[in-house]
Formats: C-alpha cells, structure tokens, sequence
C-alpha cells in the first residue's frame, strides 16, 4: 500500500483508542474500581475504558490497605486526566482521607479544586463543615469526618504542613529537581494508608523526576507505573501509535481531525519534537538538540526508493545498545543520482550476531553486496568481521575517523534531498537524532535521544547509503 492511499485509509479510521497501557504492571486482581464507576455515575461522570484501567490500579487493594505506595499516570495531553481525578478525589474525601494537590502552573489542580468543590456543595453539603474556600493560594475544602482537601505550590515550603494520606503532583514533567517530592513525602508517614499519584504527560531530560519514575518502573513492586504511549518503532504519522497514546480516541468527538490538524502544523513547522511529547507521549530531547528539523527529511520521501534497481547494493548494520535490536539496511544508487535507501530486515527479539549475520547471508546469495559495513566500535562489529572472513571477503574495520565522516556526509545527503527514502522505521527513528560533538572543528556523531528510542534502523541507512559510494571491485566489510 502506497503512502496516500495508507493516509486515506488512516484518515477514515475510528477505532478506539488503547485501553490498556502499553507500559504498566500485571492488572490487580483486587479493587475497588467498581465503587468508583458507582460514585461517578452518581455524580454524572462517565469514564472512558482507560479511566478505568486507570483507576484499577489506583484502587487496587492488597488485603486492607493499597496495593500501591504510589502510582504514576503518564498519557498524551487532552485526554480526560481531570475527570479521572475528581470522582477518585470525591471518593477518597468521602472516606476521611486528606488530600494534597499540587502542579508547577496552579491553573490544573484547581481547574480540578473547582469541580470537586461544585459537586460536593451539590450532592454532599451536609457532610462539609463550611463552604469550600476558593481565594487563590487558600483553595481548601473541609468534611465532617476529617476528609481534607487542599491546593498547595510546588515548593519545598508548599509541601510542609499537616499530614495527608494522598499527595496529587500534576503535570511532573515540569518537576526539574525533587525538592518538593522530598518534603512531601513525609507528610505521608503517619497515615496508615498512604498514596502518591503522579499525572503527565512525557517528558524531557529535565524531567528529572518523572525520569526516575520511569527508571524504577519495572522493579520497584510499590510502584505502579502506566504509560500510554506510542511504541518507539512507530512513525509519527502512524495511527496505532496514536491510539496508542489517545486512548480517549473514538471517545471524544473531534479528537482525530484536532491531532490530524497538530501532525500537520508541527510537520510543516519543523517541530515533531513537541508532537512526539505532547501527543505521541515519547520522551524528547530539548528542540535546539534535534538533528533533523524542517522538511529535510520529508524532502527525502520517495515512493519505492530502490524499485527496478538491480545494484551493485550496499548493506549498513545497526546495533542498538546491549544487542537489544538490530537493523540491516540496503542501499543503491539511483538513475537521478540520489541515494535510496530502505530497511532489509530489522531485529525485535533474541538477537545475536550469528542471526544477524545469517541474514547477510540470505541477502548475499540472492544480490551479492558491493559493501557490508559496521560500525566498528560497536559491539558486533568484531562478530560481523569474522564472518566476512569466513565467507572470503575483503575487508578493512571502519576507523573512528571514518565513521566521523560517514555521519557527516548522510546529514549532507539528507539536507541536499539526495536521500530516497519511504520507510516508517526510519520515519520512527529519525526524530531522535541528536548531534553529539566529537573533538574540535565541528565533528560530530549521531547519538539517540534521552527518549529512550532507539536509533539502530538510523544508523544500518547511514552506514548503507555512504558506503554505496566508497564500492570497490570486490565486496568488503567495512
């Protein structure tokens, strides 16, 4: 299927949006998720499916107490967090527990302040000690059964204070050091039930405590952390990384055309960095970092860049970190005198340099490769060299110096749009370029973003499409 015919058919598509986080823990198997679909529906408040998978695990119970110390919610923007919290807050309220929200801009928690407190006048008010106080830096609102409610600043002197039994910290993003974390959490010590709940969406390398989250998320068991988020091997412009990431898609009326219409503006605009964070939920680095902004690369785009090419080929092989993935890339040039470039076979699961090399072998017997090139400071390289050796070729390792060059000279293909290219692996991957300075007189190397993306699909397209232009008579590994 051809790119517009893929973009008509994903302009059509109404399917809902994911459920389920793509990153989370196993589904608790005990809570009380169906009292707070009750309470909500009492107060007139409908949840979407992912609210409450959401509030599964907010609820989730371990004999009588929480089973988790502390939860973090990580979602694309305009996705319904708000009507998340307010039932959950009303509940908890209902049940005597005090209440701390705070965020870096006050606008979210008392956006969230203002429809708790209206409801509570409106079907609680003979539970509350007195009127809510809405004065801005007073926001609070009291029960008779000791249920607490307050708005706080994100300040270390904000969190000090009386104890809680829930702390609320939207938007941690914006959360740049821990010292409000630090002070608030104390306040929880002496409850004997206690929970922190962190709402945002993804972040940045400054983002030093939602990052940290991020970290412990798989091994620390009083942590539950969901993230909806597009999968990093997507491309932007993919609908099931936007479903992915919008699981209120198919639920709000509108939500499609309005992220139609952002993909669109920050395409043009050279800024799918902000698309990536606010939209697809995908960590970014800081804008001034990205390598590749603008059109540059969607000047690139090609239907079928090496269709009716008979070589000679190249193949780069790109290897992510730890042998966590792995991608070999063939390149050729074309009769425009541009470069094409496509994916051959990318690497998931249970890589090794023998399955890696296995592949080479089946490309070679159908198009014997002019060039084989590997980085030779990565960790296969040593794996991709011995086989070359085997297999009777010629071949020199790829000195530093050269992989230097080879980087510069792929930006200069890209930015004088003597690329072809039309591969969404590289679409995914080529956002999280980042420029990493090597010594003095400008040289550089490509490194992965603070993303956590990968860039392995990146890297075998370099190695392919510059080495096509340093063949020689007998085939080599570089």
């Amino acid at each position: 299927m051809n790119r517009a015919a893929e973009a008509a058919r994903q302009a059509q598509d109404t399917s809902p949006g994911s459920r389920s986080p793509r990153l989370a823990p196993p589904a608790p198997a005990d809570s009380e998720v169906d009292g707070l679909q009750q309470l909500a529906d009492s107060l007139g408040i409908r949840f979407y499916p992912w609210q409450l998978e959401a509030a599964r695990y907010l609820t989730a119970r371990d004999g009588a107490r929480l089973r988790y110390r502390e939860v973090a919610v990580i979602v694309a923007r305009q996705n319904g967090k708000t009507t998340l919290l307010v039932p959950l807050i009303v509940q908890r309220l209902l049940s005597g527990r005090k209440i701390m929200h705070s965020a870096q801009n006050r606008t979210l928690p008392r956006q969230v302040f203002l429809e708790v407190a209206e409801l509570l006048v409106k079907h609680y008010r003979s539970q509350l000690v007195s009127l809510p106080r809405y004065a801005n830096g007073q926001e609070e609102v009291k029960l008779r059964n000791g249920g607490h409610y307050r708005i706080v600043a994100p300040t270390r002197g904000g969190a000090r204070g009386p104890a809680n039994d829930d702390v609320i910290v939207d938007e941690l993003r914006e959360m740049v050091n821990d010292e409000f974390i630090a002070a608030a959490k104390p306040t929880l010590t002496a409850s004997p039930d206690p929970q922190m709940i962190y709402l945002s969406n993804a972040g940045t390398k400054e983002s030093v405590v939602l990052n940290a989250l991020r970290l412990r998320a798989d091994s620390d068991p009083g942590l539950a952390y969901l993230e909806w988020s597009a999968a990093p091997e997507l491309a932007p412009d993919d609908l099931r990384g936007w479903r992915q990431s919008n699981p209120s898609l198919g639920h709000r009326v509108g939500m499609l055309a309005n992220l139609q219409a952002e993909y669109r503006a920050h395409l043009l605009g050279g800024t799918l960095t902000i698309f990536e964070t606010e939209h697809l939920c995908r960590w970014a680095v800081a804008l001034r970092q990205v390598m590749f902004r603008g059109p540059a690369w969607g000047n690139c785009r090609v239907a079928e860049p090496l269709q009716g090419l008979d070589g000679p080929y190249a193949l780069g092989i790109g290897v992510a970190p730890g042998w966590e993935r792995a991608t070999i890339a063939v390149a050729a040039r074309r009769p425009d005198d541009r470069i094409g470039v496509e994916v051959y076979r990318e690497f998931r699961e249970d890589v090794t340099p023998q399955l890696v090399t296995a592949a080479v072998d089946e490309f070679a017997k159908l198009h014997w490769p002019q060039v084989i090139a590997c980085d030779s400071s990565s960790g296969g390289a040593s794996a991709f060299l011995r086989h070359g050796q085997e297999a009777g070729w010629e071949y020199d390792p790829l000195k530093p110096t050269a992989m230097v060059t080879a980087t510069m000279d792929f930006t200069e293909l890209i930015m004088a749009g003597r690329l072809a290219v039309d591969d969404p692996l590289l679409d995914a991957q080529i956002p999280l370029v980042v420029k990493r300075d090597i010594g003095q007189d400008g040289a550089y190397r490509f490194s992965r973003s603070h993303s956590l993306g990968p860039i392995d699909a990146v890297e075998a397209a370099l190695l392919a499409a510059t080495a096509i232009a340093r063949v020689s008579s007998k085939p080599n590994i570089w």
